[in-house]
């Protein structure tokens, strides 16, 4: 429950970022059509195809941390269980026998946790590569629509490809927390909607 809890408390720090995003995407967007015209709809196109290929990143990224959650959930509960029978372990010599246990659940947890942090990277990898892709796009479409590329649109363009870029490149983070915070608040909710244990 405090690992649920605590991924639910780091969530409020992404709360906005959802609206403050589109404000900020809409502006950039408003200021390259100003200078680039028509070609500014393929800075658009390109943003929205980098968000959408993270679509399925970001739900292999929720079944993952559900996965690493539940693993971590089942070595800490053996864990648990072993330090607060520790006597009785002592006494019958069972230590090596619980310690191989709770190493196999370590070990099934570092495997969900290695293909997490590589989903995480896919994740990352395709956003840093964004910047490039969009300004790709974007004056290839100038190239192809015969806008001129003068030095003072180029460099206006490229300074607001920089203002574009800080949504896209938090996206990940912010798409990996609310993935986290619904994996808690769904086993919180869980957890709350079992029977109460019936005193003896």
């Amino acid at each position: 429950m405090s690992v649920n809890a605590g991924s639910i408390s780091v969530f409020g720090f992404y709360m906005h970022y959802p609206w403050m995003a589109v404000t900020q995407v809409g502006l950039a967007l408003a200021i390259l059509y100003k200078n680039l015209g028509l070609a500014s709809l393929a800075t658009l196109v390109a943003s929205v195809l980098v968000m959408l290929v993270n679509i399925p990143l970001g739900k292999l990224e929720e079944k993952l941390q559900e996965g690493l959650v539940e693993s971590k959930d089942k070595r800490m509960k053996v864990t648990s269980e072993v330090l607060r029978n520790m006597k009785i372990l002592k006494l019958q010599s069972w230590e090596m026998k619980f310690l191989s246990r709770i190493l196999d659940l370590r070990k099934i947890e570092t495997g969900w946790l290695r293909k997490y942090a590589y989903a995480s990277s896919a994740v990352m990898l395709v956003f840093s590569g964004a910047h490039i892709f969009v300004s790709f796009a974007t004056f290839g479409s100038c190239i192809l629509l015969g806008i001129p590329l003068e030095p003072g649109k180029v460099l206006s363009a490229l300074a607001t490809f920089g203002i574009l870029q800080e949504p896209i490149y938090r996206l990940p983070d912010a798409i990996s927390m609310f993935v986290q915070t619904k994996v808690s608040l769904d086993r919180i909710s869980t957890f709350l909607s079992q029977d109460d244990l019936q005193p003896d």
